[in-house]
């Protein structure tokens, strides 16, 4: 079954692998409701929603006017509240705006100046149990030195500050490099882990305790030229961590998973004429979403699932 939401102009209208812009109400009055994030045109963000069966859509509500041509991020929290990230129009600052959920409708309040230093860029957003927050984006600094850096910050209180302010750029995870870097954030194994790619070369990632102290250093998962924005992450119920990526030397999507003692070894996916992998895991299961090119300008939305030690065929949605 497909639905027609809206008709969008912005050059990412659903972003980009790593961050997540679809979220169902799991409790209440209102559950199972879905709501869908997206870029609306040039400088609009916007949702809609729908509930079971799904047939039909709410018109848009705008979120905000003030957002820069670029991808954004949210993160649903158990009371179905909405934590929104994104890049400004003005001066590429990393803003924050939160979706109070209430009666069946989501309530915006004012944007937050997360970081107002350089360029920001590709954010996502996570909170913990505890209600503490985290960003990672990419953190462009201009010209002369024209590298990029993996950044995070948090908040503690609900969004209102972040770190020291927002001339305050946060915590480097990585050097700078030539190339962007693009990150998702998952929680499993009392962890928060950053999952990253920078230099177009590396797929890593670096965690920290969820009770405190510093990040631990890097991990490598996956090397392959012209790797970047094109993988997704996930964390099971029984605490594993996975990820699914394309990788350029492979041809296709692959996916590897993290028990808490180590990595699987290299799955396949989809082999050849794959991208924008979506990786969720359904129980225990891992399924992963990708499009699938037929021919020129033509991608059709497939899905594949992990049973046993191999993914089956996959299947068009």
């Amino acid at each position: 079954m497909q639905r027609l939401i809206d008709t969008v102009t912005a050059f990412y209208g659903t972003g980009i692998s790593p961050q997540r812009k679809l979220f169902r109400v799991k409790a209440g009055n209102f559950v199972d409701r879905l709501i869908a994030l997206y870029c609306k045109d040039a400088n609009t963000i916007a949702y809609s929603w729908s509930d079971p069966p799904y047939t039909s859509w709410s018109e848009s509500t705008t979120v905000t006017n003030g957002s820069a041509n670029q991808p954004f991020s949210a993160f649903m929290d158990t009371d179905s509240n909405l934590y929104l990230v994104f890049t400004a129009q003005t001066n590429m600052d990393l803003k924050f705006v939160k979706l109070t959920f209430g009666a069946g409708e989501w309530s915006g309040g004012s944007p937050v100046t997360i970081c107002d230093q350089q360029d920001n860029y590709y954010p996502v957003i996570i909170g913990e149990e505890g209600g503490k927050l985290w960003v990672a984006w990419n953190y462009f600094v201009a010209p002369p030195e024209a590298s990029h850096y993996l950044q995070v910050k948090s908040s503690v209180d609900d969004g209102l500050t972040w770190g020291e302010g927002p001339n305050d750029p946060g915590e480097a995870l990585t050097s700078g490099y030539p190339y962007p870097c693009y990150s998702s954030l998952v929680i499993a194994l009392s962890k928060l882990f950053c999952i990253y790619t920078y230099n177009r070369s590396y797929l890593a990632y670096r965690c920290r305790p969820l009770t405190g102290g510093s990040w631990e250093d890097e991990v490598g998962i996956y090397m392959s030229s012209y790797i970047n924005d094109q993988f997704s992450s996930d964390s099971s119920p029984e605490n594993r961590v996975g990820v699914a990526f394309r990788a350029p030397t492979v041809g296709g999507i692959c996916f590897k998973e993290y028990d808490g003692g180590a990595w699987s070894g290299l799955h396949l996916v989809e082999f050849e004429d794959s991208a924008s992998p979506s990786l969720r895991y359904f129980g225990v299961t891992p399924y992963v979403f990708f499009t699938k090119n037929y021919g020129t300008r033509q991608d059709r939305l497939h899905y594949n699932y992990k049973s046993g030690d191999s993914f089956s065929s996959s299947e068009p949605l």
